[in-house]
């Protein structure tokens, strides 16, 4: 007897654990943000804690590469160095780690794609 089953479709890695992390209202960026490292563009982002648009000196986390960027005061952003995240609290820098680590879990075929503009 031969196996007539479908092959399942990959599914995305669920986590049983939630990071305590409260993202305020996603917000719609201005001007044309691209990850430098990648090329990604990002067109909304989301405040941890709080409702407010991202201000220069603030940092984020590419969701397609998990590079940490700093956004700059001309609508553009760069990649972080190690003095944007010496100032950081320990909270801050936790739940920096926290979304890398969650970024790179997600499968690549599920993740945004290099380039593109979302």
């Amino acid at each position: 007897m031969t196996n007539t089953r479908k092959p399942r479709k990959p599914r995305a890695i669920k986590s049983s654990g939630r990071v305590g992390v409260k993202l305020g209202k996603a917000v719609k960026l201005e001007g044309n943000m691209c990850c430098p490292h990648c090329g990604y563009g990002a067109d909304g982002a989301s405040c941890m804690g709080h409702d407010a648009s991202p201000k220069a000196g603030d940092l984020a986390v590419c969701i397609c590469c998990a590079t940490v960027l700093v956004y700059t005061g001309d609508n553009m952003m760069r990649v972080a160095a190690e003095y944007d995240m010496a100032g950081l609290d320990w909270q801050a820098q936790l739940h920096i780690s926290l979304a890398i680590q969650a970024i790179k879990a997600i499968p690549p075929h599920l993740r945004p794609r290099k380039g593109s503009i979302h």
